[in-house]
This record gives C-alpha cells, sequence and structure tokens, in this order.
C-alpha cells in the first residue's frame, strides 16, 4: 500500500472516502492483527499511514522520532516516511481543536472541561483543552483513581463547575448504538455547560448531542474533527503547505453523509418537493408514507380505519427508525404527524436534518385520502395543534408557499451550496 489506514477492524471507516476527495485515489483500508505489526513496519513499504484503534500508542515503538503534539499525547495517528525515516504525528489533535473551537469559539480559557472515558482519545482530549487555555480537567470513569479522575458518584460534586464535556467514549457509536448515555450522565445538573464534543461521527449527533441541543447546548459530533484530521494528514503525506482544507472537505462530506428529512402538515408538498431536490442534489427520496404501505400491504387510509392511528404510530416509528439509523445522504418525505413522537425526531436528527416546509393552512389542501384531514376545518384545527411541533422540531424552517421549485431550491440553497 501506498497511503492508507491500519488499524482492527476498519468495517465502518470513512478514510478512503475522505481523502479519495482530498485528492488521494491510492489510500486504502489495511486491517492488520497485532502480531503483524513487526513485519509491518519492518518493511516500511509506504509513503503515509493513519493509525486507529487498538495500535495509536502501539506504534510510537516503531517510528524514529515524533512530533511535539504526539510526543506529549503519547499517541499517533498520522506516520509519514521520508525516505525511510518514520516520523508520527497526532492529526487527531488538530481535528479536536477546530472542533472544540467551532463549538466554542470564544475558547478555553478559564473554563472547565470533563472527559467522559479515560481511554487512548481522552489524553488527545486532555491536551487540546490544555492547549485552549482551560483551567481545570477532570475525567469521568468507572474506575476512578483520584488525581482527576472521578467517578459517577462524583459528579454532583462537580457539575456546575464543568463548562464543556467531551466524550470518548464508544457509547452511542453505530451499529452499537443505544439511546443510552455515557455513565447514564443526566445534563440537567450541568447548570453552567456552554459546550458538549462527542467524538463518535457515526451516527452524526449521537444521543448525548442531541440531548444537549434540546437544553439549548451547543453541541457537535466528531465528523468535523475526522475531516479536519484527514486534511492534515494529506498534507502531510504530500509536504503541502498548511490551509483550510477542512471547511469545503467537511461540507462536501456531510452532503454525501447527512439524510435531510422534509416535515410539515399533510399536503404541504413533502413528496412533490422531495422528488424535486432528489432530483437537483441527486440523492436517493424515501416517502415513508409509502414504505409503511410496503410494509403492511395496507393504504394508509385503512390502516387507519381498522386498526386505529394508534397502531398506525407504532409501525411509523418502526419504519422511520430503521430509515434513519445510517446516514445516507437521503432524502425523507415524512407523513405529517411523525413529529408527535419524540423518538420519531431523535432519530431524525441522529443522521439527518429536519427541514420544515411551512405552507399556510389556507394553501393546504383537505382530502378524503388523508384520514386527518378530510375537510378544511380539520385542516386548520390540526395545523393550530401541530404547528409548535413542527417549529421546535426544525433545524430549518422554509417558506412552503411557493411553487415547489421556489421551495426546492430554497432547500438546495441551504443545504447544498455550490449545487
Amino acid at each position: 500500500m501506498k497511503y492508507g489506514l491500519i488499524g482492527y477492524p476498519l468495517g465502518h471507516s470513512y478514510s478512503c472516502e475522505l481523502h479519495g476527495l482530498l485528492g488521494n485515489p491510492e489510500y486504502s483500508l489495511n486491517e492488520l492483527l497485532p502480531r503483524e505489526l513487526d513485519s509491518f513496519f519492518e518493511s516500511r513499504d509506504f509513503y503515509g499511514l493513519n493509525v486507529t484503534i487498538p495500535y495509536k500508542k502501539e506504534v510510537v515503538k516503531y517510528l524514529d522520532n515524533l512530533s511535539d503534539e504526539a510526543e506529549q499525547i503519547g499517541a499517533v495517528n498520522t506516520v509519514v516516511n521520508r525516505d525511510g525515516v518514520l516520523s508520527g504525528y497526532n492529526t487527531d489533535a488538530f481535528g479536536l481543536e477546530k472542533l472544540v473551537r467551532r463549538v466554542l469559539p470564544e475558547g478555553l480559557h478559564g473554563k472547565n472541561v470533563l472527559i467522559l472515558g479515560t481511554g487512548g482519545s481522552s489524553l488527545t482530549a486532555k491536551y487540546v483543552s490544555k492547549k485552549l487555555g482551560a483551567e481545570k480537567v477532570l475525567f469521568l470513569s468507572r474506575n476512578p483513581t483520584g488525581n482527576g479522575v472521578i467517578g459517577v458518584s462524583d459528579i454532583s460534586d462537580v457539575c456546575t463547575d464543568i463548562n464543556l464535556i467531551i466524550n470518548c467514549t464508544p457509547v452511542g457509536m453505530y451499529p452499537d448504538e443505544t439511546n443510552d448515555l455515557p455513565y447514564g450522565i443526566d445534563l440537567s445538573g450541568f447548570c453552567n455547560l456552554s459546550g458538549v464534543v462527542d467524538l463518535i461521527y457515526n451516527p452524526l449527533r449521537t444521543n448525548l448531542v442531541l440531548r444537549a441541543q434540546e437544553a439549548g447546548v451547543r453541541a457537535e459530533g466528531g465528523l468535523f474533527m475526522l475531516c479536519a484530521q484527514a486534511a492534515r494528514a494529506h498534507e502531510l503525506f504530500f509536504s503541502l503547505d498548511p490551509a483550510p482544507r477542512e471547511d469545503s472537505l467537511y461540507a462536501s462530506f456531510l452532503s454525501s453523509k447527512r439524510n435531510v428529512i422534509l416535515i410539515g402538515m399533510p399536503s404541504c408538498g413533502k413528496s412533490s418537493v422531495g422528488r424535486e431536490l432528489s432530483r437537483l442534489s441527486r440523492a436517493d427520496l424515501i416517502d415513508c408514507d409509502d414504505e409503511i404501505e410496503k410494509y403492511t400491504g395496507k393504504r394508509i387510509r385503512q390502516i387507519f380505519e381498522q386498526d386505529g392511528e394508534p397502531a398506525f404510530r407504532e409501525i411509523e416509528k418502526k419504519i422511520i427508525s430503521g430509515l434513519c439509523i445510517s446516514a445516507g445522504g437521503k432524502i425523507i418525505a415524512s407523513g405529517g404527524g411523525a413529529v408527535k413522537d419524540p423518538e420519531n425526531i431523535r432519530n431524525f436528527k441522529k443522521n439527518g436534518v429536519v427541514v420544515f416546509i411551512d405552507r399556510s393552512p389556507e394553501k393546504l389542501i383537505a382530502t378524503k385520502d388523508r384520514p386527518l384531514s378530510k375537510d378544511m376545518d380539520a385542516v386548520k384545527r390540526l395545523y393550530e395543534e401541530r404547528i409548535d411541533l413542527y417549529r421546535s422540531a426544525a433545524d430549518v424552517t422554509v417558506d412552503g408557499n411557493g411553487t415547489v421549485s421556489d421551495t426546492a431550491r430554497n432547500i438546495i440553497r441551504i443545504l447544498y451550496p455550490g449545487v
């Protein structure tokens, strides 16, 4: 291999896609067992490597020199072979610093940081926190040892002092994601919390990130960090001058991974706008109602009449969970009432951006095919019942009173700049 990633396992890695976007088609994945490391590094048959779990500490012994940050952290995720001399770097630190600055542009001077977990990535989080001026850095662990490593029972003693939480545990990571939060942490006690950073990038927003955002706390998952560290590694591989490559890489990669979820009243145009968005963006369109009908073999109206709305909502929840479990750059047109269940909203947001198509009630259409909006009086009542749900669920709200093309192009301008 000329360039690539080593680690084990690598089944869910995005690295090849990222380095392909950076202009390196020779990047590949190489799963190595521990017993294979010696011969791999003895051969030195590569130009540049990224290193991931579980070898970020292990590879240090094979290297001829380390950058300052790699030496201080004690872990390496990028190796460059220059005429047989192996140099190690930690571009994760570069990426995490960029991510923390996105969440807290004001920096960390005078702030206190709580790092969840004590694994290898927690050392990078500590290094970055200190570099950005944090006053105090604590670690949360199931096995507290003192000296800044606290246990779950100690959280109540420190939570009011914490300004930033950085999650370095795998809790919430695809495909083993659950609704659990790391260490069962309850954010409601962190009354001075300004930001949450989660190193997990799949799903795009973990439950920890979603809970923080719901509480009005600035929070972001690890995809920007992943893009930034890849961009910096690319510069090191090819001896390029540092440049802000991470922003354009992130925008492009996010567009390919983020689902776009359309919500709104029945007849607001979710399906028709979705088709136009699909045409303009070349992303696949999935209509939740169509998927429910395929799954049940019944029309939506029949399900309501024969089984009732509660049964329909359970089926809808199951379909939404399956559609949204992974990032795939899809456009998903939801049913009008999907926002009634908070679990649906969280599932939408894990790997997607929620777009509310706000069409005025007088422009909506009553039809007997829609069980809850058979006439205009029913439409208006439904609008009043749901408008606050739509607004609170939305990441983006667009005016849906124009043509289908107008609405779709407004969404494109916001979510797909440059298309």
